[in-house]
Order: C-alpha cells, then sequence, then structure tokens
C-alpha cells in the first residue's frame, strides 16, 4: 500500500523512481489516500499504466499544471482524451517517446487552451496537420519541442506558419527533422519574429536560411546549429558570425570544419557567450587561448573530438572577479598529458571537466598517460574497422529477415505444405550461411583491429611527431567517411521507404484491377446464363401453346370420330409434357456444370502463375546472395593485398628515414636552391603575365573609347536630322512671307488705282456743273454709284490686307519659336560633344594611370 500524504497541496509527485511497480491498482491506492491537490506528476516509464488509471488522475486532480508520461506505451487516445477533458489548466505536457500521432494532438489542441509548453521529441506519427491545429488553437504557447519529428514534410511550412497565432512562443526545438527545408524556417521566423532559442542541429538546411532567419528574430539568445554547418563554406559561416556577434548566448557549432582565426575573431566580439561548443572542430591552441581570455562570461565549453595540445590548456587564466569555466568538455582529445588537467583543476578548483564519456573524472583519479593513448586507439580502431562493415551487415540481415517473414506469412495464408516444407529447409542453410558469414565478419574485424593496434604502436616507438600527424590525419578521414556513411544511409532510408510505399501502392492497386475484372467477367456470365435461361422457358411455353392448340383441334374434330380412345391420347400427352420438362432440365445442368469446371480451371490457372512468380523469386534471392558472397570474398581479398602492402611499407618506411636522416642537411640545401629559382621563375613569369595584361588592358580600353565614339554618332544622329527639319520648316515659311508681301503690295496698287479713278470722279463732276438739270442729276446718279462701287471694293481690299497681315504676325511668332528650338538644339549638341571630349580625356589619363602603375 502506498503511504498516506499529509499536506495540503503537493507541488511534484514523481512515481517514476519508485522501485516498485506501478500499476492501476497502486494508482487507485494512491489517489484514495490523498486528499490533497497535485500540481505537478511525473509518469516517466510506467509501462503498466492504462487509460483507466490515466481516468481517475484527471477526476481527482483537476488542478493538475504540468503532466509527464515519457514511456508509457499502454496508454491510447481514450486516456488522453479523458486528461484533457477533466484537467483544463495543464500548462505543460510530455509525450517523449509516445507517438501520440495527428488525432491526440486535435484533442489536445481543442481541450486544452491555455497550455504553454509541450514536448513531442521522438513522436514520429505527428504530421504537418496535427502542428497546424495546435497553433491555431493553444495560442498561449511558449515553447515546442519537435526533436525527431521525420513526418514533418518539405511542404510542411504552411503548418509552421500556423504558429504565428502563438504571440508568446520563444523556444522551438527541430532537430533531427529531416525533411525540413529552408523555406520552413525563413516563414517561422517571419511570423514569429518573437523566438529566443532555435535549434537546428542535424538538418539538411542552407546558411542562407539560417542567417535570416538570425537578422529576423532580433531577441535571438540560443542557436544550436550541430551537424548542419558541417557542408557550409568559410564565408557562409562568417556572414552567420557577423549576424548574430551582438546578441547570443549560447552558440553549438559542433563539426563545423571551417573555424579559422577570421571566425575566432568574430567569436571573441560575441560578449554575451555563456556556453559555446565546438566539438570535431579541430581549432588551433592560439585560437582556444584566444577564446577563453576574451569571452569573459564564458561558462561552459566544449573542444571534445579536437586536436588541441597542452599548451593551449597550460596557458588558461582565471578571469577577474572570480569568473571562469565552470564545464569543460575534452573528451577524445588525445593530444593532453594528466599534467596540464592537473594544472587546469588547480586554476579552476570548482569547474567539472569532463575527459571520457558519460562519467566525471577528476585531477585524483586520472589516468596515465598510456591508459589515455590506449583508449583513444581502442576507440579509434572500433570507429574505423567495426563501423562500416558491422552496420552494413546488421542492415543487410535485417532486410533479409523482413523479406522472410512476408513470405512466410503468403505461404501461410496459401496454405501450401510443400513450399513450407522447402521454405524451411531454405531458411535453415540459409541461416547457417548467416552465422559462418557473421563469424568471418568479426574475425576479420578483430585482425584489422589488431594489425592497426601494432601499426600505431610501431609508428609511436619510430617517430611520435610522425605518428601525431599521421593520427590525425586519419583521424579526420574517419569523421568524413562516418558523416558520408551517416548521409548515404540516411538517403537510401528515405529511398527504400518511397520504393517500399510505391510498391505497395502498385501491388494494391494491381489486386483490385484483378478483382474488378473478375468481378467484371463473373457478372457478364452470369447475366448470359440468365439470359438463356429466359430464352429457353419462353420457347418452351411457346412450344406448349402450340402443341395444346394443335391438340385442342385434333380433339374437339376426332371427339365424334374416336370418342373411346380419349383417355389412352390424354395419357399420352401428359407423358409428352413430362419428357419435355426432364429434357430443359438436363440441359440446364449441363450449362451450370460446364461454367462451374470454367471457374475452376481458371482459379487453377492463378495459383500455377502465383508459384512461378514465387519461383522465380527465389532464383532472384540465389542469384543475390551468390553476389553478395562474391563482393565478401572480393573484399577479404583485398584487406589481405592491403594488409601485405602495409607490411611492406612499414620496412621500406624504415629503410627510407635511416637514408632521409643520412641525407638531410644535404636536401635542405638542395631545397633551398629549388626555392630560390622557382621564386625568380614566379617574378619573371608574373612580370610576362602583368605586361601582357597591361597590353590587353589599353587594347579594350581604345576598343571600349571607339565604340562609345561610334554610339554618341549614332545618338546625334536624330538630333541633327531634327535640326535639319527645322531649317527646312523655316526656308518654306519664309517663301510664304515673302509671296504674301508681294500679295499685299499688289493690293496697295490696286488702291491707289481706286483712289485715283474716285479723284478724277470728283474732278469731272466739278467741271460740268454748269449744264442742264437732268443732265447734271444724271451725273450726279452715275457718280454715286460709281463712288459706292468702288467704296465696296476698298472695303473688301481692306479687309483682305488685314487678314494678311495677321497671318504674317503668326508666320513670324512661329519663326521666332522654330529659331529657339533649333539654337536649343544646337547648345545640347555642344554640350554632349564637350562632355564626351571630357570623358575620353579622362578615361584615358586613367589607362596611363594605370600603365604606369603596372609598369613599376
Amino acid at each position: 500500500m502506498p503511504p498516506v500524504i499529509n499536506t495540503d497541496t503537493i507541488d511534484l509527485l514523481a512515481l517514476s523512481k519508485v522501485g516498485i511497480e506501478i500499476t492501476d491498482q497502486f494508482v487507485s491506492d494512491l489517489i484514495k489516500q490523498t486528499k490533497q491537490s497535485v500540481l505537478k506528476l511525473n509518469l516517466t516509464d510506467c509501462n503498466e499504466i492504462t487509460d483507466l488509471s490515466l481516468d481517475r488522475i484527471g477526476n481527482k486532480f483537476k488542478d493538475l499544471q504540468e503532466v509527464i508520461l515519457k514511456g508509457c506505451n499502454k496508454i491510447s487516445l481514450v486516456g488522453i482524451r479523458s486528461l484533457a477533458l477533466n484537467c483544463q489548466n495543464l500548462k505543460k505536457i510530455s509525450f517523449q517517446g509516445y507517438d501520440i500521432g495527428d488525432l491526440g494532438l486535435r484533442v489536445i489542441a481543442s481541450n486544452l487552451v491555455a497550455l504553454e509548453e509541450i514536448d513531442l521529441s521522438g513522436c514520429t506519427q505527428v504530421s504537418d496537420r496535427g502542428l497546424s491545429e495546435l497553433g491555431h488553437c493553444c495560442r498561449n504557447l511558449q515553447s515546442i519541442n519537435l526533436r525527431g519529428c521525420s513526418s514533418i514534410n518539405e511542404s510542411g511550412h504552411w503548418a509552421l506558419c500556423e504558429l504565428e497565432h502563438c504571440t508568446k512562443l520563444t523556444e522551438i526545438d527541430l532537430s533531427h527533422c529531416i525533411y525540413l527545408s529552408d523555406v520552413g524556417i525563413v516563414a517561422l521566423t517571419k511570423r514569429c519574429p518573437q523566438l529566443e532559442r532555435i535549434r537546428i542541429n542535424h538538418c539538411n538546411v542552407s546558411a542562407r536560411a539560417v542567417t535570416k532567419a538570425t537578422l529576423l528574430c532580433t531577441n535571438l539568445v540560443e542557436l544550436g546549429l550541430a551537424q548542419t554547418c558541417y557542408s557550409w563554406s568559410r564565408e557562409d559561416v562568417t556572414k552567420l558570425l557577423e549576424s548574430v556577434k551582438a546578441k547570443i548566448q549560447i552558440l553549438d557549432l559542433s563539426q563545423c570544419q571551417y573555424i579559422r582565426a577570421e571566425q575566432v575573431e568574430l567569436l571573441c566580439n560575441c560578449t554575451k557567450l555563456k556556453s559555446l561548443h565546438l566539438q570535431g572542430c579541430n581549432p588551433i591552441d592560439k585560437d582556444v587561448i584566444m577564446i577563453q581570455h576574451e569571452l569573459q562570461h564564458l561558462e561552459t565549453l566544449s573542444l571534445s573530438y579536437t586536436l588541441i595540445t597542452n599548451e593551449a590548456l597550460e596557458k588558461f587564466e582565471k578571469k577577474e572577479g572570480g569568473l571562469g569555466l565552470s564545464n569543460l568538455d575534452v573528451t577524445e582529445c588525445e593530444n593532453i598529458c594528466p599534467a596540464a588537467l592537473e594544472n587546469l583543476v588547480s586554476i579552476f578548483p570548482y569547474s567539472r571537466l569532463i575527459v571520457e564519456e558519460d562519467h566525471f573524472v577528476g585531477f585524483q583519479s586520472l589516468p596515465d598517460e598510456a591508459k589515455l593513448r590506449r583508449i583513444a586507439m581502442t576507440t579509434y580502431t572500433q570507429r574505423l574497422a567495426s563501423t562500416c562493415i558491422q552496420r552494413f551487415a546488421r542492415g543487410y540481415i535485417v532486410r533479409m529477415i523482413i523479406w522472410k517473414s512476408r513470405r512466410m506469412k503468403a505461404s501461410v495464408e496459401l496454405g501450401i505444405p510443400k513450399l513450407q516444407a522447402q521454405f524451411r529447409r531454405k531458411r535453415q542453410v540459409r541461416l547457417f550461411h548467416k552465422l559462418l558469414e557473421e563469424r568471418k565478419q568479426y574475425f576479420a574485424a578483430l585482425a584489422i583491429q589488431k594489425c592497426f593496434k601494432r601499426f600505431q604502436w610501431r609508428c609511436y616507438y619510430c617517430n611520435r611527431q610522425e605518428y601525431q600527424r599521421l593520427f590525425k590525419v586519419r583521424y579526420q578521414s574517419a569523421k568524413q567517411i562516418q558523416s558520408c556513411y551517416k548521409k548515404y544511409r540516411q538517403k537510401l532510408e528515405i529511398a527504400r521507404e518511397m520504393k517500399l510505399v510505391a510498391i505497395v501502392d502498385l501491388k494494391r492497386k494491381q489486386n483490385e484491377l484483378k478483382r474488378n475484372k473478375s468481378a467484371i467477367r463473373i457478372q457478364n456470365m452470369v447475366r448470359q446464363v440468365q439470359a438463356r435461361m429466359k430464352l429457353l422457358y419462353l420457347i418452351s411455353v411457346e412450344k406448349q401453346r402450340a402443341r395444346q392448340e394443335s391438340i385442342e383441334n385434333q380433339s374437339s374434330i376426332q371427339i365424334q370420330r374416336a370418342y373411346r380412345g380419349f383417355v389412352g391420347r390424354l395419357q399420352a400427352q401428359e407423358k409428352r409434357k413430362k419428357n419435355a420438362e426432364i429434357e430443359l432440365r438436363w440441359k440446364m445442368a449441363r450449362n451450370i456444370q460446364c461454367f462451374w469446371r470454367v471457374v475452376q480451371s481458371k482459379q487453377f490457372l492463378g495459383q500455377l502463375q502465383y508459384f512461378q512468380q514465387v519461383a522465380e523469386q527465389e532464383k532472384k534471392v540465389v542469384t543475390l546472395q551468390s553476389l553478395w558472397r562474391s563482393t565478401l570474398a572480393t573484399r577479404k581479398v583485398r584487406l589481405l593485398l592491403a594488409l601485405k602492402k602495409l607490411r611492406e611499407r612499414e620496412i621500406l618506411c624504415a629503410i627510407d628515414m635511416q637514408r632521409y636522416y643520412r641525407g638531410m642537411k644535404g636536401r635542405r640545401k638542395a631545397h633551398a636552391r629549388q626555392i630560390t629559382l622557382m621564386n625568380q621563375q614566379k617574378t619573371n613569369a608574373s612580370a610576362i603575365y602583368i605586361q601582357r595584361i597591361y597590353r590587353g588592358f589599353l587594347g579594350r580600353e581604345e576598343y571600349f573609347a571607339a565604340k562609345y565614339l561610334k554610339s554618341l554618332e549614332e545618338d546625334i544622329k536624330p538630333i541633327e536630322y531634327a535640326i535639319n527639319s527645322c531649317r527646312d520648316h523655316i526656308a518654306v515659311r519664309e517663301k510664304e512671307l515673302s509671296t504674301l508681301h508681294d500679295d499685299i503690295r499688289a493690293q496697295e496698287k490696286r488702291l491707289k488705282s481706286l483712289h485715283g479713278d474716285l479723284d478724277f470722279v470728283s474732278k469731272t463732276t466739278k467741271r460740268y456743273i454748269d449744264t442742264t438739270v437732268l443732265n447734271g442729276i444724271l451725273q450726279r446718279c452715275q457718280t454715286s454709284t460709281v463712288k459706292m462701287s468702288i467704296k465696296t471694293e476698298i472695303e473688301k481690299v481692306g479687309e483682305n490686307v488685314d487678314n494678311r497681315r495677321e497671318a504674317l504676325k503668326e508666320i513670324q511668332t512661329e519663326l521666332g519659336k522654330k529659331k529657339k528650338e533649333c539654337r536649343d538644339f544646337e547648345i545640347k549638341l555642344l554640350i554632349l560633344t564637350s562632355n564626351t571630349k571630357k570623358k575620353l580625356m579622362n578615361e584615358r589619363r586613367q589607362v596611363r594611370i594605370i600603365g604606369a602603375r603596372g609598369s613599376v
């Protein structure tokens, strides 16, 4: 029975480390005896708990704020739903290692609206839909852990965009999400710029996307890029460090290839850094010392799997105010001796020093130098020799077991005892051969390890520096091989999954097509049989009716003639009817038997085809096994040849070392002479190259100047054409002006002649005044009419003159405008020509200056 608890409220109720097997009965007894409210509940690795206990916990502790369900494999969606319905004040929930799926996330998102933290690490069935519903409903989320959620596809950026509703989101972990793309990260940081902690370890993401994300998130404090920055270039790493230098506190750059002097200077500018991880980055001792001296707030430093030496650790200093390193990771650093570690412990007495993986080693229990070297050599040989061979063999064995299980299931479902017996025999033979191959592989790996150990010890005793150089080179090559092999395995697994899905879909579609075709055929056959039956029935009915009519006619005729034999004839007719019915039934039965035989023959043919396919697959498997054995044999032969070559090389290396030691001084002198000759040749070649470049540069400049002049001439042509057209227009207008002046002069002459006629008429009238009255009256009338006609003509001529003068004024204004335009065009031409001349002069000066510099 569980103990009685007497406090008012319980902050944490942990049932994971009790030491007793926790079952539903234990939980029910505990709930009965506790009368307090629980705030936090830890149920990690409680494998015997079911939905019943979750329902009871939800009904009893309704004020729960945090629940951890790590490793509870017997819980289903029913229990999670009851817990979410009863405990709606939950703020933190963890499903680490339990595949909750999209349905479970939908239940949590719809019921737990006040959720702040959720842990979904290792939930491989969580996809984009569940994540989008979580972001849409739970808007108070502060941290999400999606580590290892491999079902989030490349098109999952729209699901990450749904997290924009979570305005309080500050932490997200997307490590080991294989299908995560650049678009997803950029979209997430655009929609959620308030993020402070982002972990993208072991993801296929480019440097551009990460730099964009760091620029968008202004409050970024933590950034994890372990293994993602392995394939980045030097420029990408520098750009990233420039974008995060002022605000970052925790930075993980494990397995980054380009941590050199420039990058270390940028790291030293990150003044707020508290923890830095540089596992497998291989920085120089100077860089490590610079990092330790410059970064004032640095507390944790990880330098595991690097090639730092004792000089770097000896120059570590304690900073002002008692600040210093609290955690230092130096696992698998083979160039460090115990004395340097003791010195470090004396400088930083309260620091935690990690020398080997998974446990802490202090300065009192430090191993000797020989032990450290042995540990390093054993781990290195295991990585180099065993990993590739053993992993490949294990993957092949697993694939063969899966294939065999599928074949066994198919044979059991069909119920073929002969195939089962043959398959069992073959399985036993294959298992025997497999065990032999595994044993051979194991012994081969052991032999390789022993040979490599001997070679290492010989190299160590011959020359320590040469051994260290070879060890560094081989360690880096082994790292590169392992990383390439991991990427290759990931690609193979993805391709296999895609192939398996495609094969399953094809088989399912083929089976559906076959079933549909067989069903259609059966339906057609049934319909044909039914139609035949109906036709036969109608024929028989018509025959009977015809016979009855004939019989009735005959009977009506023969009643009078043969009344005595009427009874006998009726009996004969009944017998004939019975015989016809029997014949019809017999024909129907015969047709049904034929149809059934056809169906049985088709089924038999299908079984035969299946057996043929099984035999072909077995042949393919045999060929694959033979190929695999041949590849193993070739690999063994290659390994033996390589071992022989290694032994020969060891002897030759020893001889060469003696020769090299004897003639080192002569080689040094010859090398110095060669270097001087090479330098002279380089200087001569560089001078020739500079002269060629200068000549080519002058030619190019002349070519470009001519080209520029041609373009300017082409630009000036339309302007000249416009000026010429304006001049032609002005000449035409001037001609029109001259014609108008001539017309005006002619009209003025006509006016003068009319005025002379008027004067003449007035004079004649004055001469003949003393004549008779009639002659006077007549003369007056004539003179008045003449005067009136002359006045009208004078007025018309005056109007024409006024109109011509107005036209002259308009033409003169137009001519003035055209002359102004011509002047403007001429001014523009002058400006363009002056500018081009200036540019050409400047370019020629620059060319001369560059030529002078090149000659110098």
